[in-house]
């Protein structure tokens, strides 16, 4: 029996038993013998397990010591607080929501990795690619929309049979959403994140930007990079800027790993990912849970233009000098802590005091 069959017939399993709970608390709802207090939104629509009663990663505001337990007939529960389990609202919820999601970060190959994986026969991904639904700070952010549009995104189960994992790529939530309330609503999801040398995401970064005619009254290039070096080096409480700061990572992938465990999150050097795409993307189906599965091409998408925006090797070894401590950081990171077997020194990251002027 393959892996993909195996994890097919353990969800049939899980399936089947969650009706056989839902349809047990239903009699107990109809006959009056106990009412379930669980936020709606939380626990339902973010498709979390119920173990013994007991939120197993209880949402934000909720206190962790919380215990969803039966309850005295004429308790006073409000329609918002409670939850009934009927069987059909049981087995689609089961269904819907992120298997993974690509966080970022941004300029990293996010595009590239999410048609890559849409081309495996068992996985389907949102349309379109960026939801931004927990990327709250950016303008265009979806969360007013609501969970129940969020989740409506994804391609939806319908058969008993149906097999496959969804999933969407948002690069700005690396940085911009809040793990503590993503873990909230979809604990099990497993989180794929994308670094690059820094140097080179952010001179990508700023070029979207200028496609996009979104940098207004910001200085050029050279002086607007110097000024944001200039400022996380000599202020305590810098103004996050999306070109400098959010190649700084290894805070970022602390703050999710705080709410996901390490078999749930998968690191992928953006270098390594364009050098070996087969064996990463593969690497990446084998994290899923799935099998592997080789693609005819490995096409580079949304790959930047605009060459006329280049840093000149002065700027170049000023900000090789201001990433070399974070890259270290990077590194004994990934390395003591996540055991990962990383060597960013290799895919041309300065990681020492020494000058990195490549492109």
């Amino acid at each position: 029996m393959n892996r993909d069959h195996a994890h097919h017939v353990v969800k049939k399993i899980l399936n089947k038993v969650f009706v056989f709970v839902a349809i047990f608390s239903q009699y107990c709802f109809s006959t009056g013998s106990m009412t379930v207090p669980l936020n709606l939104e939380t626990a339902v629509q973010g498709n979390k397990v119920m173990q013994d009663f007991e939120l197993e990663s209880p949402p934000m505001g909720v206190d962790h010591s919380q215990k969803v337990k039966a309850t005295p007939i004429g308790s006073d529960y409000s329609s918002k607080d409670c939850i009934n389990l009927l069987p059909s609202t049981a087995v689609s919820r089961l269904n819907e929501g992120p298997d993974f999601l690509i966080l970022g970060a941004t300029k990293c190959g996010t595009t590239s990795l999410y048609r890559y994986l849409k081309e495996h026969p068992n996985i389907q991904l949102t349309k379109p690619k960026e939801l931004h639904f927990f990327d709250k700070n950016w303008s265009k952010s979806t969360y007013n929309n609501g969970i129940d549009w969020y989740l409506e995104q994804f391609p939806k189960k319908h058969l008993e049979d149906d097999f496959f994992l969804v999933g969407e790529a948002t690069p700005g939530y690396l940085v911009g959403a809040d793990p503590r309330e993503v873990s909230g609503y979809f604990p099990k999801a497993k989180l794929i994140i994308l670094v690059r040398n820094p140097i080179n995401r952010a001179l990508s970064h700023y070029k979207m930007l200028f496609r996009r005619n979104v940098l207004g009254d910001q200085p050029p290039l050279e002086e607007l990079f110097i000024q944001k070096m200039t400022e996380y080096k000599n202020t305590s409480t810098p103004q996050p800027d999306p070109c400098i700061y959010n190649g700084i990572y290894t805070p970022h992938i602390k703050a999710w790993r705080e709410f996901y465990p390490d078999n749930q999150i998968f690191i992928i050097c953006s270098e390594e990912l364009f050098a070996s795409p087969c064996k990463v993307v593969n690497d990446v189906f084998t994290f899923l849970g799935l099998s592997a599965f080789d693609l005819k091409e490995y096409k580079i998408f949304n790959k930047g233009s605009n060459n006329e925006i280049t840093l000149s090797p002065d700027l170049r070894r000023q900000m090789s000098e201001f990433y070399a401590p974070y890259n270290q950081e990077l590194q004994v990171f990934l390395r003591d802590e996540m055991h990962l077997n990383f060597d960013l020194a290799s895919f041309g990251w300065n990681v020492n005091s020494e000058t990195d002027l490549k492109d």
